[in-house]
């Protein structure tokens, strides 16, 4: 019986009350009436407060009403909106409830997956094996908490993805379906994948390091008896008095030094690439250390090629990295006498200003293509015009990653036939400023 309907018959019920009381006041002798009449008054008045009571029962329940549809839609609403597909099922795989997620995985609309089988949606040659753990469910009601398996969307390709999967019951126990989550790993395999080949990297980059240090310390050995086996006999049999012999010589400790110095290029590649080149900042006399530098290059060379110095600035007591300093410079001078014309003049200028210092290094060489410009930087690169000058690739490489390692900046501009000029840009700290 509805609240309404109540009150309806207790309106009626006190209409009849009135009608007795109008009948009594005709008849006031009748006990009987005069007894009904304080009956049915005591009555009505309970069924007042009845009538309050029900109507306080009903805005509670009114109120609760609201609360438990709120309720539901805002868990509709994580149900519908929830980053993983959900899926409820009956105990034969048959979809019956589908969230936007779940829609969106399987390519298809929401309304489309109802009352279609699970199984469909997984990639054919994995249908069986869906089939088989399906039935097995169905019988031994034993839970499976997860497993993978592709997932077959409408008019796409399969992805890999994780079923979890739990029971639906009712009050009885009596199993009525499943729920289902469906996440998509196609990112997780991705990230699997890149991580197994970012460790295959990683472990032929230290095999790589191994063995170049290898290699490197077995070479110096024979090559230090090669120059000092040399170095003896060019004494002992006084090779002065023969130019030829002494040429002979002379090539052969030229030919030592050079592989010694790709050794040490190799060297210090690996340490870059693999440990990281440590910055040791001391006090330097900046223009001294230039100076020295451009004198042991020039002399080095063997050619008639000058190196012109210049400083502006006070870099008497600059706080800088010397060992980085030479990486780069010694590099640099080195590429400008190699590939200059013998007679022609190399410029070196340092410039100090305020917490940086700018050394630009200027040849008139042959020049660098405008295609190969952005690539003379890579390891073992060699530009297509420099003949038959050697070299191993490895200097400009070691240069860059010196200045990388001083948080520094290195460009170049190069025109061929005319030369290239290399600009190194790196902070530094005076003597009373902080150290680097």
């Amino acid at each position: 019986m509805s609240f309404d309907s109540f009150e309806q018959q207790i309106e009626a019920l006190q209409q009849q009350l009135d009608s007795l009381e109008q009948s009594d006041e005709r008849n006031t002798q009748s006990l009987q009436l005069t007894e009904a009449k304080e009956t049915l008054s005591q009555t009505r008045e309970e069924l007042q407060v009845a009538i309050e009571e029900l109507k306080a029962q009903n805005e509670e329940l009114s109120a609760a009403n609201q609360s438990i549809e709120v309720e539901r839609q805002r868990y509709r609403e994580l149900f519908e909106f929830a980053p993983n597909g959900y899926l409820v099922t009956n105990c034969n795989g048959v979809i019956q409830e589908a969230n936007h997620t779940a829609a969106t995985l399987l390519n298809i609309e929401q309304k489309f997956l109802l009352g279609k089988p699970l199984r469909i949606f997984v990639a054919q040659e994995e249908r069986q094996f869906f089939s088989m753990q399906l039935e097995q469910l169905r019988q031994y009601s034993a839970g499976i908490p997860e497993w993978e398996l592709r997932l077959q969307p409408r008019q796409d390709e399969p992805f890999p993805g994780l079923i979890s999967m739990s029971e639906v019951r009712d009050s009885q126990n009596k199993l009525l379906g499943w729920r289902w989550l469906l996440r998509d790993l196609t990112e997780h395999k991705q990230a699997e994948k890149t991580q197994r080949e970012l460790k295959k990297e990683q472990e032929l980059s230290e095999l790589r390091s191994r063995f170049i240090q290898t290699v490197s310390h077995e070479y110096r050995t024979p090559l230090n008896v090669i120059l000092n086996s040399a170095q003896i006999l060019e004494r002992s049999i006084q090779a002065s008095d023969n130019p030829r012999t002494a040429l002979f010589f002379e090539k052969i400790k030229s030919s030592v030094e050079y592989m010694n110095q790709i050794l040490e290029e190799v060297l210090v590649l690996r340490k870059a690439d693999t440990e990281k080149l440590e910055v040791n900042p001391t006090l330097v006399d900046l223009g001294q250390f230039c100076r020295n530098l451009a004198e042991q290059q020039q002399l080095s060379d063997g050619a008639e090629r000058e190196i012109n110095f210049t400083s502006l600035g006070d870099s008497s007591s600059v706080i800088c990295d010397a060992k980085l300093l030479h990486h780069i410079l010694s590099n640099l001078l080195s590429n400008a006498l190699k590939y200059s014309p013998e007679g022609s003049t190399i410029d070196f200028e340092l410039t100090l200003q305020a917490a940086q210092v700018t050394f630009q290094i200027r040849d008139q060489g042959c020049g660098i293509l405008p295609e190969e410009q952005s690539r003379v930087l890579e390891p073992f690169y060699r530009g297509t015009n420099i003949g038959k000058v050697r070299g191993t690739g490895l200097g400009l490489t070691i240069a860059k990653k010196a200045v990388d390692a001083l948080k520094g900046d290195i460009s170049l501009e190069s025109k061929v036939g005319v030369g290239t000029s290399f600009t190194v840009t790196v902070p530094v700290n005076r003597v009373g400023e902080s150290k680097i």
